[in-house]
């Protein structure tokens, strides 16, 4: 078996070619591809060290969620003890926080808006993608929303429109922590195996690609191509010969289900909670929002997976067939590290590279190696799930900006009248001094006037708003922790991935990399090739100085063997007992 894989392995990747016959920029091209992947790999090392940094400043999930409920418990006695005193100030303040929210909640949509396409690269000081901060809005939402609902009666409509909001950000998240985790590590293996399916798959997409530009080409035919791309794709999926490609693709469009199906729950969610009279529109959280969602929408809400308008497969699979495409793309550039030919995928990325080095250092030392931006590399999971980030940053920007915000200013437009404040008095009094009609100014005097009227006390409202801000704190530290876990695992699968590709490229290139003294000034894989093929040379030669002992050793069996079945044969013709037990242990044939 060793002698085989040695000469399997040889045969295949010709372990001891020459390399000093290379082309200086193919051994350019090697030296770039080892540089990104370390690169990679570090980058990943820091933001795992970072997210753990960031972890031990945060208390454990077990203090937290006793925090909670101590909170809940006292609330839930000063409620119960003075429901007079307590109920209208709990109400309050709640109200008061899911305003402040709501303007929170508006700043991250404006700055969403102005990225553009940029969104798919936005990030927080700290580190987080965009949807993190949105989804953990989201969620300290639905707290606030299922606290009115608990002890301030709030509306069922408003309730199931709020609480619709956080899974449809939490279907996204989803969809590209799977992807992140477990479809690209699959898909990247799968492709470098070799295994069998690819060919007649990746041939399938192109037709169902092909097929789809027809629908933005010809708009006399674009609902006749759509019905059959969407008939070939729901063939490829239900194909049972496209092995692990096919298994990867069925669980994609599982994650495309789930994201559809929440937000055509929230836009129903939605179209039942109580529309936002005409007259209030001008309260500037309302005026806001509707203009955000004129500027970045390129559709109506809810026009994205409708059956009327079926957008969503027309934007579902190109993001898929590109998170196809950009998993191949990584494997060829290992794949087509020596090879004069590069595929036309992969021109612009060598250009760059065949370029990079064009900054010498002295004679003797190795050239210097600038190292491409994140967006143009290849090789990191980050980039192969680029096209789904598009995909999430799309639908964010045409279908979500504006929407959450607006929910949350019905719900506190909607609970002002029942604190005492007349909204129509209010926006007619701003109007006439020309003021803006401010949404928190207006929960404000709603609470100024309960304390005018006696019905709020001081003692009341500091006391639930200590509550409420505590409970406020608690889910924000239980979202963090959340989100720290989930990133540090994504971060520490791909760190794995990406190992074992480079111990991989290493091995396959040991000699470039031990030519060009790069094995000692970077950490190659241990054991080291050339190690491990020296200790299956010996372990050969030594099988072949014992191969001439062991086959006399077999021929000498082989006749002892026959020696006993022919004296068994004798003797059992002469003696009927012998011969009933011979075939009791089951060597009658023999005899």
């Amino acid at each position: 078996v060793g002698a085989e894989l040695l000469r399997a392995y040889v045969a295949k990747h010709r372990p001891e070619a020459d390399t000093t016959g290379l082309s200086e920029s193919v051994r350019f091209k090697v030296r770039a591809i080892h540089e990104e992947m370390r690169a990679s790999l570090f980058e990943e090392n820091a933001r795992i060290a970072k997210l753990k940094e960031r972890a031990q400043r945060e208390i454990t999930s077990e203090s937290v969620e006793k925090l909670i409920q101590s909170a809940v418990d006292s609330l839930t006695k000063s409620i119960a003890g003075d429901q007079q005193l307590y109920f209208p100030s709990f109400c309050s303040i709640v109200v008061s926080a899911v305003a402040a929210l709501d303007a929170r909640w508006l700043v991250m949509e404006k700055t969403a808006a102005q990225a553009g396409s940029r969104l798919v690269e936005l990030k927080s000081a700290e580190g987080d993608w965009f949807l993190d901060e949105l989804e953990t809005i989201s969620l300290n939402a639905a707290h606030f929303a299922e606290l009115l609902k608990r002890f301030g009666q709030l509306s069922e409509k408003d309730f199931v429109a709020v609480m619709a909001i956080q899974p449809a950000y939490r279907s996204l998240q989803d969809l590209i922590h799977t992807c992140s985790f477990a479809l690209a590590p699959e898909l990247l293996n799968a492709m470098l195996r070799d295994e069998r399916g690819w060919s007649e798959f990746s041939q399938a997409l192109e037709s169902i690609s092909t097929t789809l530009k027809k629908v933005k080409d010809d708009s006399t035919q674009a609902f006749s191509a759509l019905d059959v791309a969407k008939e070939s794709y729901a063939d490829l999926i239900r194909a049972p010969s496209h092995g692990v490609f096919g298994k990867v693709l069925a669980k994609l469009n599982q994650l495309f289900d789930a994201v559809e199906h929440h937000f055509a729950n929230l836009y129903n969610a939605v179209q039942m909670q109580e529309p936002i009279p005409p007259r209030w529109m001008s309260v500037d959280v309302v005026k806001e929002t509707s203009s955000l969602k004129t500027q970045t929408a390129t559709m109506a809400f809810g026009q994205f997976y409708t059956d009327e308008e079926p957008l969503g497969f027309t934007k579902r699979f190109p993001a898929i067939f590109a998170f196809f495409k950009k998993c191949r793309l990584y494997v060829l550039c290992l794949k087509t590290a020596t090879s004069a030919e590069t595929p036309p995928e992969l021109k612009s990325w060598f250009h760059h590279v065949t370029t990079a080095f064009s900054h010498r250092s002295p004679p003797g030392s190795s050239p210097n190696y600038v190292m491409p931006p994140v967006s143009a590399r290849f090789l990191n999971v980050d980039s192969v799930v680029s096209p789904v980030k598009a995909f999430v940053s799309d639908v964010i920007l045409q279908q979500m900006l504006g929407v959450p915000s607006e929910v949350l200013a019905s719900v506190v437009l909607h609970y002002l009248p029942r604190l005492g404040l007349s909204i129509d008095d209010t926006i007619a009094q701003a109007r006439h001094a020309n003021a803006i009609v401010g949404l928190e100014p207006m929960v404000k005097r709603a609470i100024e006037g309960g304390l005018q009227r006696g019905i709020l006390t001081r003692e009341s409202l500091s006391s639930v708003s200590q509550h409420v801000s505590s409970l406020d704190r608690s889910w924000r530290r239980i979202d963090m922790t959340r989100r720290l876990e989930r990133n540090a695992a994504v971060s520490q699968k791909t760190v794995l991935v990406i190992q074992l590709h480079l111990a991989q490229f290493q091995w396959f290139h040991d000699d470039f990399l031990t030519a060009n003294n790069l094995s000692r000034q970077v950490g190659v894989c241990s054991p080291a090739r050339n190690v491990v093929l020296g200790g299956l040379r010996k372990g050969c030669t030594t099988l072949q100085q014992y191969e001439s002992t062991v086959n006399a050793q077999i021929e000498k069996l082989k006749g002892a063997e026959l020696t006993i079945v022919q004296r068994l044969r004798w003797a059992a013709g002469s003696n009927p007992q012998l011969k009933e037990a011979i075939e009791e242990i089951g060597i009658v044939e023999s005899i």
